[in-house]
């Protein structure tokens, strides 16, 4: 960090000459920013919810759970939303492993854009950023917070986006 850089986003070339971004470092192959570690389509009714996730490594889940809308949890509606695993590098099969098994978290949205946080035990956390609609609704809910279960289904056969770190 120093005054060009207060809080500290360019990485040290050699002899400390600075010169490569920390925020480019998901895809060294690029060297942007990298595309997103699964895709998530959400049904939620009432208290319950039901998703199907892919993520980059190439696979599909089915999950549901508790999703309870805030302030009312009188409600039907959707959401597709992209999520990045908090982690500078993405090994291949950490997205599988993070989408495998429980998860938790909780989300906020203005008109219908929104983003979130979902805790993976054992794997982490990950930041989402989607969009949603209620199809009916007690009232007008900014956030929620859910719980629940996913199950690997399997390779979708379409193949995963940014596997791992090769430049293939």
């Amino acid at each position: 960090m120093n005054g060009r850089d207060p809080i500290g986003l360019m990485g040290q070339g050699v002899g400390g000459s600075g010169g490569s971004s920390r925020i480019n470092k998901g895809n060294p192959c690029s060297g942007g920013p990298r595309m997103p570690d699964f895709i998530n389509f959400q049904i939620d009714a009432y208290v319950g919810s039901f998703w199907g996730t892919f993520t980059r490594d190439g696979s599909a889940f089915i999950g549901g759970g508790i999703n309870m809308g805030i302030p009312s949890s009188l409600s039907l509606g959707g959401s597709i939303s992209l999520g990045w695993i908090n982690s500078v590098y993405i090994s291949p099969g950490q997205a599988d492993g993070f989408a495998d098994g429980f998860a938790g978290g909780g989300a906020a949205a203005f008109a219908g854009i929104g983003g979130g946080f979902i805790y993976s035990p054992g794997n982490g956390t990950a930041t989402i950023l989607g969009v949603g609609a209620s199809i009916i609704s007690a009232g007008n809910n900014n956030g929620s917070a859910g719980w629940g279960y996913s199950s690997n289904r399997g390779a979708t056969g379409l193949g995963g986006w940014g596997r791992g770190s090769s430049c293939e």
